[in-house]
């Protein structure tokens, strides 16, 4: 799930392809694996083993944040219940990353028994009670206190925090149940907390929590640290112990507004999402607005068939719209009385036949049946929904200026959206995959992108979540997805440079059906024209029509990142 990331991803705010550029399309890659010592930081385990992709089947990484200064990467661990028990780090893992090169180096961890989860690793973190299933964190606006909800221990915990090293110090915890004895004080309705925030002014923090299906405030004295029930709003009532509410069955993601006024929780059971309005002085919630999948006639609910499936939320930078991810990414307006009104949702639909894999000599196979590939592509399940070919839901997250969408989908799939301006629709604008499925998407091996993600403030560095450790990403060249090539077998096609990486960027295009590579240097924020030669053979396949992409290796001069993969569709010019 993604949880507040911050200012995100101006990764691919190219120039526009200048007139006569021979690609009719968008560069489509944007973002390179960095390489050498800090390119992917890892608590214990060896590198190699941390920071791979898996099917996601025993990833524990909840969430990744750059601090408010950029001087330090948060990673949060939570745990799964295999058949051995219940495996993972349940940790909070600090990073410092240097400003020049985004490289991470290991600062500080604090876990649930002081170790990474290996045998005999105690004393590698500092020892901190009631994490078990960590879930999500929130740092107060001035990073000086930092607060997590744990799943497993029912707890809400917090610590306080050094700016300058990021060094977390465990201050107090909460738990839904406590034993004589224990460290944490007794709060009622923390039940599989799963979902934290903190008021602007850091006076007020409010936890979901799924078992319980509610959402609970707190008061925080500024000066002692000290947290102090309010209220409580739960889809039962919980016997008294709440107000009834509505929608709020398996309550997970929460934000808050800057001002402090109103709260957005999103809850997976109720394929809902509620709307409050928090008394500034008391911090009590009052439910304003409830849409939900599936309603009851004369319900309070209103029904957004698309919220099927929700699980994480987000408010958009001015925070004029709330994005809710689901089984796809719906966007709300929010009016000037607060009332949320939905202005679009976007569905992963499969990719048009001529954008599915071929092979060289241009054939594409049904996986499953191995025939030739010939049946359209399918609808979005809701006609209100605009298709994007594999689109991601998992993760989400929309950048300070509401202009670019990056969606992930697991270890598989990330996708970048763009729009002109805010309440504008979305269109595609670039992908990235580990096996490509459409070949617009950049190939990105083991080194893909996926899981939960956040940059720096200026968007050129990007890090994701891997198995037990978090990978750098830096903004690289880009090349486009298309090329023209004339009877000589002369290809050309067009090559960005981001503004965000700062400097030019230089290297080479590389691909065995070439007869040479193509070196290339284009200033940031700027594209330009790129010519290549085939190989005689090529040539002669190409105007066969046995040729009609090529998967080319683009490298960086600097050797900073390592070697991307793009597909380009060949046409005849």
């Amino acid at each position: 799930m993604s949880r507040g990331l911050p200012l995100l991803l101006a990764l691919l705010l190219l120039a526009a392809v200048p007139a006569g550029a021979s690609a009719g399309t968008p560069p489509s890659s944007a973002f390179s694996a960095l390489s050498g010592p800090g390119s992917c930081a890892t608590v214990g385990l060896p590198t190699d083993i941390a920071c791979a992709n898996t099917d996601g089947s025993a990833s524990t990484n909840e969430s990744v944040i750059v601090t408010p200064d950029d001087r330090q990467v948060i990673v949060i661990t939570g745990a799964q219940e295999t058949g051995h028990g219940e495996e993972g780090t349940n940790a909070i893992v600090t990073y410092n990353r240097d400003a020049t090169t985004g490289a991470l180096s290991f600062a500080s961890c604090v876990s649930n028994t002081g170790g990474d989860d290996q045998l005999g690793s105690d004393g590698v973190c500092t020892d901190a009670d009631a994490l078990s299933g960590l879930n999500a964190v929130a740092l107060t606006p001035d990073g000086k206190a930092l607060f997590a909800t744990a799943y497993g221990s029912s707890s809400l915990v917090w610590f306080d925090r050094d700016p300058a090293t990021g060094k977390l110090t465990q201050a107090g915890c909460l738990k839904n149940f406590s034993w004589p004895g224990e460290h944490c004080r007794t709060a009622p309705m923390l039940g599989g907390a799963n979902g934290v925030a903190v008021s602007a002014d850091g006076s007020t923090v409010l936890v979901t929590a799924e078992r319980t299906g509610s959402v609970t405030t707190f008061h925080r004295d500024q000066a002692t640290g000290t947290l102090e029930r309010v209220s409580c709003i739960s889809d039962t009532g919980s016997d008294g112990l709440c107000t009834d509410g509505y929608g709020l069955r398996g309550a997970r993601d929460i934000v808050t507004t800057a001002d402090g006024a109103e709260a957005f929780v999103v809850a997976t059971k109720s394929d809902a999402v509620t709307r409050f309005s928090i008394d500034k002085t008391t911090g009590a919630l009052v439910e304003r607005q409830c849409l939900a999948a599936k309603v009851a006639d004369g319900g309070a609910c209103r029904a957004v068939e698309s919220l099927g499936g929700a699980h994480s939320i987000q408010l958009g930078g001015d925070e004029s719209e709330l994005l809710v991810g689901a089984a796809g990414i719906n966007l709300f307006k929010r009016e000037a009385d607060g009332t949320l009104t939905s202005t679009a949702c976007l569905e992963s639909v499969e990719p048009p036949l001529a954008d599915r894999p071929a092979s060289e000599d241009n054939t594409s196979v049904d996986e499953d049946t191995g025939n030739q590939e010939d049946t359209p592509p399918t609808g979005t399940e809701h006609k209100s929904c605009t298709g994007i070919p594999e689109l991601g839901t998992s993760n989400i997250t929309l950048s300070a200026d509401g202009k670019v969408l990056f969606a992930s989908e697991g270890y598989s799939t990330t996708t970048i959206l763009r729009r002109d301006a805010v309440g504008q629709p979305f269109t595609w604008h670039a992908c990235a995959q580990v096996e490509i499925t459409y070949t617009k998407c950049s190939t990105l091996g083991e080194e893909g992108i996926s899981g939960p993600l956040a940059t720096t403030r200026e968007g050129r560095f990007l890090y994701a979540a891997k198995y037990h450790g978090v990978a750098v990403f830096q903004t690289a060249a880009a090349v486009a997805s298309s090329a023209s090539v004339r009877r000589s077998g002369v290809l050309t096609t067009t090559i960005g440079c981001p503004a965000a990486h700062l400097t030019p960027c230089s290297g080479a295009i590389e691909h065995d059906n070439l007869r040479a590579p193509a070196r290339f240097a284009v200033a940031a924020g700027t594209t330009s024209r790129l010519t290549m030669k085939l190989r005689p053979s090529a040539t002669r396949r190409f105007q066969s029509g046995r040729l009609r992409g090529l998967t080319v290796k683009v490298r960086d001069a600097s050797h900073k990142t390592r070697v991307a993969r793009t597909r380009v569709q060949l046409h005849k010019r």
